[in-house]
């Protein structure tokens, strides 16, 4: 997950190179008006829940900052785009394994300039990285070869 520490040297970094998504294309981008995350895509697992929710309150939970990124791997995608249309959330996989990306920070404290509302959006945002956690851990209903799991 990006933030006001994240250093985008490490990003390019031979060990990064071998599992991040994509390859961070520029600085922070600092929006305003703020984007948004859109989830109308529930066909990827980490978003299936929120179909029945209705994408939940995502989608109204303002985001200052992000990182902008290109898919420059092959087995990446993009999970979770913003209204902007650039990509929020995304994933590749590593082997038998999976890295999702979120483009914006979780973090919050109310005397700094934050990048997104999203860790204080209620349930909505402890659901998505309910999911997610589910999703990486391999417990979000699909089969893992059990001989692959460390």
């Amino acid at each position: 997950m990006a933030g006001r520490r994240l250093r985008t040297a490490g990003y390019s970094s031979a060990a990064a190179q071998d599992v991040r998504p994509g390859k961070l294309s520029g600085g922070v981008v600092v929006s305003d008006p703020p984007v948004y995350l859109n989830p109308s895509q529930f066909a990827h697992p980490v978003l299936a829940k929120f179909r029945q929710w209705e994408g939940g309150d995502l989608a109204q939970l303002p985001v200052y900052r992000s990182l902008p990124i290109e898919l420059d791997r092959e087995n990446s995608s993009v999970v979770m785009a913003y209204n902007d249309q650039r990509p929020a959330l995304v994933e590749r996989r590593v082997g038998n394994g999976r890295v999702l990306l979120l483009t914006t920070s979780v973090s919050y404290r109310p005397d700094l300039r934050n990048w997104s509302d999203l860790p204080v959006g209620g349930w909505t945002f402890v659901a998505l990285a309910d999911q997610m956690t589910q999703y990486l851990a391999g417990s979000s209903g699909q089969r893992l070869d059990r001989k692959s799991v460390v």
